[in-house]
């Protein structure tokens, strides 16, 4: 019996879709709401709207895309909250370091799942090169 292929924006990939989706939501009311951070959501809500176009359009560059993104993420995080991370003083901004381990880890899931989907290879497979004649 042959093995049924997983293609379509159903299962995890659909709750990545979502999920995706409210991210832009929030950074869009956090570029509204901060102005202090306003470069780097900028930077995220353009990203991320690539990452879903990506998908959308099903290209077969959205895997790198959306691993790309999810790296951009982390250091974007990770500048965000720098000068928490550096001073090592605990006081009530101290969530820094939580927002960045909390980064990493979401990041390393979508990562290796778009990495180790079945359902992404399959809805996201490179077109073949036509050869020249």
């Amino acid at each position: 019996m042959p093995k049924k292929e997983l293609k379509g924006i159903q299962g995890w990939l659909l709750v990545y879709v979502i999920f995706l989706f409210f991210r832009l939501l929030l950074n869009i009311f956090i570029f509204i709401t901060l102005f202090d951070l306003r470069l780097l959501v900028a930077i995220e809500v353009i990203l991320i709207g690539i990452a879903l176009t990506s998908i959308f359009m099903k290209s077969s560059y959205t895997k790198i895309i959306n691993i790309g993104y999810w790296v951009v993420s982390v250091l974007l995080t990770i500048i965000a909250n720098l000068d928490v991370i550096s001073s090592g003083v605990i006081d009530d901004r101290a969530y820094g370091a939580g927002a960045v381990i909390g980064s990493i880890a979401m990041s390393t899931v979508w990562i290796l799942y778009f990495v180790y989907s079945k359902r992404v290879k399959d809805t996201f497979k490179t077109k073949p090169k036509r050869s020249k004649k």
